[in-house]
This record gives C-alpha cells, sequence and structure tokens, in this order.
C-alpha cells in the first residue's frame, strides 16, 4: 500500500506540474516536487526503453488518444485532464516519469552552459551541435544528457585551464602562410608520425581536394611505406542485428580477416567524397571502411530527430576503434612501419571530443589535423577562449598551417583539439593539386 501511494504521488506531481513547462517554471518547480523519488522510480525502470510500437498500442487503448501519432501523444497526455491520467496504464505514466526526467537532465546541461558561458558563445558550433542535449522524452535522452554533462565539465576544466595559461596559448602557436609552403611543411611532418587524423567539415570540395593533395605529398615523402586510409564514408560488410534491436545492446564483434581493402571498381556510384577515394586509390593507398550500417539505423530509429549526440557519436567511435585495431594488428604483422590515416568528420577526429578517436589510440601517439575552409574550426577551444573576433580566425586567401611549439606542445594539442590546422581558401590554388 505504501509503494502505491508513493507511485501515485509521484504521478500526481508529474502530472500537476507538465503544464507548468509551458510557463516557464521549469527546472526549480520539477526538482522541488519531484525530488528523489522520481529518480528512483526511474532508476526502476528498465534499461531498454519502451519500443514505439509498445507504445502507441499502450495508447490506443485510451479512448482519448486513439489514433493518434506517435510525435502527438506526449501532447495530447498533457492536455487530459488529471482523473483521465489517472485511469491510464502504467505504461503510460512509466513513460511521462520518463519525460519529465528526461527534461529535467536536458536543462542540467543547458543551465550549466548558461551559468559559464556568455549568451553570444551559446552558439557557438560546438556547443550546439556536439555538447548539445537531447530534447526527446525517452530513457536512452536520459542517459545521453548525463553522459552530456559530464563531458561539458571537462570541456569548462580545459577551457579554465587554458584561460589561466600566460598568453592564454597565444605565445605557443606557430603560423605559416602562402609563401612558406605549408601543406608541404604539414606532408613532411606526417610523414614521420605512425597515425594520422585528418578531420573535416563536410560537404566541402575544396577540403577533399586538399586530402587529396596532402595523402599526396606524404606518398612523395616516403614512397616506399605502406599508406593505410580508415574512413566514415566507406561502410562495412552488413551484419545481422540478430536479437540486438537496440543501439544500447547492439555490438559488432570485429576480426580482421573479415575487414577487406574497398576496391575502387566495387565504390559505389555517388558516395560521399568519391574522388577523394577514387583519387587515394590511383595512389596505391589502401582503404578501409569503418561505418556500420546497421548500426547507424538503430541510431536514427531510436532519435530521428537528434542523430549526432555525444551518445551515440561514443558508440559509432566504439565500433570504429575495434575495426581499426584489428586490422592494424593485422597489416603490422608484415609491414610494421605501416602509416594509419583516419578521415573522418572533425566530432570524430578531436582531442577534445566526447569518446575522440585519438584518445582510444593515444599509446600511438597520434597527429591530429583539422582541415577548414578561409579560417580555423571553431570545433576547439581557441573560439570559446580567445573569442571569434580574435585576430586567428580573420579570413585569409591561400593555405596556411598552424601548430603548437615548445615542450608543452603535445599537452596544449590535447587540451585545445588538434595538433595541427590547416585552412584552405573556398577555391584552393591549382597548383597545389594535381589530378
Amino acid at each position: 500500500m505504501v509503494n502505491k501511494l508513493s507511485f501515485l504521488s509521484v504521478l500526481v506531481a508529474g502530472c500537476l506540474l507538465l503544464p507548468l513547462d509551458a510557463f516557464g517554471y521549469k527546472e526549480a518547480a520539477l526538482r522541488n516536487l519531484l525530488g528523489k523519488r522520481l529518480t528512483s522510480l526511474t532508476r526502476r525502470a528498465p534499461a531498454v526503453r519502451v519500443p514505439p510500437s509498445h507504445y502507441r498500442k499502450v495508447l490506443s487503448t485510451v479512448p482519448m488518444v486513439k489514433n493518434q501519432k506517435l510525435k502527438k501523444a506526449k501532447k495530447t497526455w498533457r492536455n487530459l485532464p488529471l482523473a483521465e491520467r489517472l485511469k491510464m496504464p502504467q505504461n503510460v505514466t512509466y513513460q511521462s516519469a520518463v519525460w519529465v526526467a528526461s527534461r529535467m537532465t536536458y536543462f542540467d546541461v543547458i543551465n550549466f552552459w548558461k551559468e559559464h558561458i556568455s549568451p553570444e558563445d551559446m552558439d557557438n558550433p560546438m556547443l550546439r551541435y556536439i555538447f548539445m542535449p537531447s530534447s526527446q522524452g525517452t530513457a536512452t535522452t536520459i542517459k545521453n544528457n548525463k553522459v552530456t554533462l559530464f563531458f561539458s565539465k571537462k570541456l569548462w576544466e580545459r577551457m579554465s585551464w587554458l584561460r589561466n595559461r600566460p598568453g592564454q596559448g597565444h605565445n605557443d602557436l606557430q603560423s605559416m602562410y602562402v609563401m612558406d609552403k605549408p601543406l608541404d611543411e604539414l606532408a613532411r611532418r606526417l610523414s614521420k608520425e605512425k597515425m594520422v587524423f585528418l578531420g573535416e567539415i563536410h560537404y566541402r570540395d575544396s577540403i577533399q581536394k586538399t586530402v587529396i593533395n596532402l595523402v599526396r605529398k606524404i606518398k612523395e615523402q616516403t614512397p616506399n611505406r605502406r599508406v593505410v586510409v580508415f574512413s566514415e564514408f566507406l561502410f562495412l560488410p552488413k551484419s545481422s542485428a540478430g536479437h540486438q534491436t537496440t543501439p544500447a545492446t547492439y555490438y559488432r564483434r570485429v576480426q580482421a580477416q573479415q575487414i577487406q581493402a574497398v576496391s575502387p571498381l566495387k565504390l559505389p556510384r555517388g558516395i560521399y567524397a568519391e574522388e577523394v577515394f577514387y583519387r587515394l586509390s590511383d595512389m596505391g593507398v589502401e582503404l578501409y571502411p569503418l561505418e556500420d550500417r546497421v548500426h547507424q539505423k538503430l541510431i536514427e530509429k531510436d532519435l530521428p530527430e537528434e542523430y549526432e549526440t555525444v551518445l551515440f557519436t561514443g558508440e559509432r567511435n566504439k565500433i570504429w576503434t575495434r575495426v581499426m585495431d584489428a586490422k592494424m594488428a593485422e597489416i603490422r604483422q608484415t609491414d610494421p612501419d605501416a602509416l594509419f590515416i583516419v578521415y573522418a568528420g572533425m566530432g570524430h577526429t578531436s582531442w577534445l571530443m566526447p569518446y575522440s578517436l585519438p584518445r582510444f589510440f593515444a599509446q600511438e601517439n597520434p597527429a591530429v589535423v583539422e582541415i577548414t575552409l578561409a579560417h580555423p574550426s571553431s570545433y576547439n577551444l581557441l573560439s570559446l577562449v580567445w573569442g571569434k573576433e580574435d585576430p586567428f580566425f580573420e579570413d585569409r586567401s591561400g593555405t596556411s598551417l598552424h601548430f603548437w611549439k615548445g615542450k608543452d606542445a603535445r599537452l596544449l594539442a590535447q587540451k585545445v583539439g588538434f595538433d595541427y590546422s590547416l585552412t584552405v581558401s573556398a577555391r584552393p590554388d591549382f597548383m597545389e593539386y594535381n589530378p
């Protein structure tokens, strides 16, 4: 009897509080009335969220919400009289409790950033796209937002570290411009590495041409060295999800012999960065896939409107890490000096990102390169600490290279996000691009 009254009190509090959100009484009211009891309730909930098909089936048992689309279900529930809400099956009331808890975790992240940075900085692309919490009301959302808050606090610690460093890192950064042939210098440096991460902003033709040119110059530096490229834009062989029907339960076991090099003759027409892969193949570079289609579809199904969340970007990175680790070990049995290059988006390759790929391979001492158009990337600490008005972010014509110098170069790279920042013009110099 006591447990039923406890559950009922939590439910009634949630029912009364939901309309308050529309009037701006968000986090304080939710916390004061629900307190820890809602947290304990959601902790006792199943780890795997109720699938949408079941949610739709449960809602259809209530006449007032029959035939409503799933995306309108929560809105419909909020508009029901309290007496009608209490008549609903327990599964529906559980969903409402999860929705309230997800809103609380959402505002945990939002309020954290409001306390620490200015409203103008809230528009920073890194915060807007990478460290933004999910607003969907699911158990997955709660987990994602808690992870996002954890990494947001880590990001703030790094920002504070850079702010307290003498000169805030200005004196530690070295720059090279067009007359200095920065692409040649970068290729010379990268040819001495064991592992390189090339991070891009997607759908920029000039960046893709620069990737081709950079790898070509690296090959020229070490013509006899085996060069292997892993890319998120190439897909792994299909696998069956079986009983693993959610991103939380899906796990792909990787065997090196199953991961074969992609033949240029078998490249699908119209794939992203198609020219990059054709040109690299012509140079004798081996291409290996990273992206798992089955896992990707499960993610899109679970949070269709918010695909690039911290949680799921991290889950993708974990699969990619297992693929690369297995294949690298196999290749090194015959070519211990092989150079491994990872070509992907900055959300995966930056030292700064949650579950970042280079941190999984920290023992390789990898070099992280950011490639952007016109001005350096905002996907690092400098835009938040120095401000976008800093001369560092001015638009420049031609190619420029920025990298850390001194004994703290690697420490600065891991704190800020990059070892090298390569900026190219919207139309790269034809002298630098050899088709």
